[in-house]
């Protein structure tokens, strides 16, 4: 069974993070548009992945590409810890 853990992130406009690990980031996302949504998975290896979720959100007359979740995905409790520590998840307490 997979564990799966949802991330909020602080700076959801800031797309960096994601260029890290999509290197054709802009290529899959292509133009933003009204009620636009894609579903980013970056898989590091059979066990573990992780998926980016992006959303067009209206600013001013534009869109932009926004990603407020990052989903880490593992299929084993050691895998997890380790893509948690990647992503810098320090409470895990619920895993106990």
């Amino acid at each position: 069974m997979s564990m799966r853990y949802i991330i909020r992130r602080p700076k959801p406009e800031d797309l960096d993070q994601v260029r890290g690990f999509v290197s054709d980031l802009d290529k899959q996302l292509g133009e933003p548009g009204a009620d636009l949504r894609r579903e980013l998975w970056h898989v590091i290896s059979p066990m573990q992945r992780v998926v980016f979720d992006v959303t067009a959100r209206k600013v001013g007359e534009k869109y932009q590409w926004v990603c407020h979740t990052v989903e880490l995905v593992a299929e084993t409790e050691p895998d997890f810890r380790k893509l948690s520590q990647q992503f810098q998840v320090t409470d895990l307490s619920h895993l106990s």
